[in-house]
């Protein structure tokens, strides 16, 4: 069975959380284990997440760097491309599913990585040379 994740802040926490190990005693569970869950990041350093893959995919595009589909086609790159890479990336480095899972250390090695596989890829056809323009 897939964990699940209550919200204590909830005012009818306590009721929903009862109901469910109700529900899971009546279906034939017998062991049930509760963790503590620390949600490890913030809404803001969530939102630099999606401002970086954006701002990433905005520069490649701007000078022109393309990848190739699955499909064989050419394709201008997307923030979500560039979550999937970074997705993959933490995935091969770390084993790990989820960004929440991540610490600052691990965020700073998945960017050099990237960073590094980026410019390896493109370091002949495109030159960054500038800030995208939303970033000003």
């Amino acid at each position: 069975m897939k964990s699940k994740i209550f919200n204590l802040e909830n005012d009818n926490w306590f009721i929903v959380i009862s109901n469910f190990i109700y529900d899971l005693i009546k279906s034939g569970v017998k062991d049930i284990e509760i963790k503590k869950y620390i949600k490890t990041r913030n809404n803001q350093q969530n939102r630099a997440f999606h401002l970086y893959w954006s701002l990433l995919a905005e520069a490649l595009n701007n000078e022109g760097c393309t990848y190739l589909s699955k499909r064989g086609k050419e394709l201008m790159f997307t923030a979500f491309k560039i979550e999937n890479d970074w997705r993959e990336m933490m995935l091969e480095m770390y084993g790990i599913i989820s960004t929440i899972d991540l610490t600052t250390e691990m965020i700073n090695k998945i960017y050099d990585c990237m960073n590094l596989d980026y410019s390896h890829k493109f370091w002949r056809t495109c030159r960054i040379s500038k800030y995208p323009e939303s970033f000003k």
